[in-house]
């Protein structure tokens, strides 16, 4: 097996040593991981995924988070959960209700633009909705771990 599908959990390991993949009814979170780990398996130059966090808990939102973070080539992502963008992205492209190219900015152009986001059908992530009107955008943290340092830097 490779080390990605051993990683994701899906391998049993039988008593005289032979590994195969679980015999098991998959949950969506599962299949979904099964799809991002079998697709990885490939080591692809470019990953395009489509919504891959849309169906999934939190505890399987983050494998799949460290499987495409942990990917060394392009990712093209899809999705309108803009929360995991800063996570992962370089770029952001908008693409407008009419398919024209709203905006191809970097991720904090984009993700502090609320104004381009809601005319597009995005709502801003939930830490720029909340630093919102308080910070200016070159200012604004946009994933919690930032929130929370400059949280506690105002503390001291």
């Amino acid at each position: 097996m490779g080390p990605v599908i051993e990683a994701q959990g899906l391998t049993h390991e039988y008593p005289d040593g032979t590994t195969a993949i679980r015999d098991v009814t998959l949950s969506i979170e599962e299949g979904e991981r099964v799809a991002v780990a079998s697709v990885l398996a490939f080591e692809p130059e470019v990953l395009l995924l489509d919504e891959p966090f849309g169906a999934v808990d939190a505890h399987y939102r983050e494998r799949i988070l460290q499987l495409v973070t942990d990917h060394e080539g392009t990712v093209v992502l899809f999705t309108p959960s803009l929360d995991v963008v800063p996570e992962i992205a370089d770029r952001v492209i908008v693409v407008g209700p009419d398919g024209s190219l709203a905006a191809n900015e970097s991720v904090r152009d984009v993700l502090t633009d609320s104004t381009l986001l809601r005319e597009n059908g995005l709502r801003p992530p939930a830490i720029v909705q909340l630093f919102e009107g308080i910070l200016e955008a070159d200012d604004m943290p946009l994933t919690v771990s930032d929130a929370r340092a400059h949280l506690l830097d105002q503390t001291q």
